[in-house]
């Protein structure tokens, strides 16, 4: 549900959302990990400081299944910038752990 929500903060040239992205397991961490990743514009901008749409920005989203239930992340930044830190980020999110 919550990657529908999130995919609803977008706009894509063509298809919708939900169709464009890209949905993945991440291979490699302490639990099962989906990673969804969008490029487009950001159409929601109240939760990165407000303002117009944001055109050439990029969504990374992960649902983390813990033993302490799901965990979420969600990034939303310039396509450019996140494309170029994709590698260590998905590293990053392989490593998380409760304590």
């Amino acid at each position: 549900m919550n990657l529908d929500r999130w995919f609803g903060q977008w706009q894509v040239e063509s298809g919708t959302p939900k169709e464009t992205a890209k949905v993945f397991a991440l291979e490699g961490g302490a639990w099962k990990t989906t990673v969804a990743t969008l490029s487009g514009t950001l159409m929601a901008t109240r939760s990165v400081g407000g303002g117009e749409p944001r055109a050439d920005w990029m969504l990374v989203a992960a649902v983390l299944e813990s033993p302490a239930g799901p965990l979420y992340f969600k990034l939303m930044a310039p396509r450019k910038a996140t494309e170029a830190g994709m590698d260590a980020l998905l590293e990053t999110i392989k490593g998380i752990r409760l304590q």
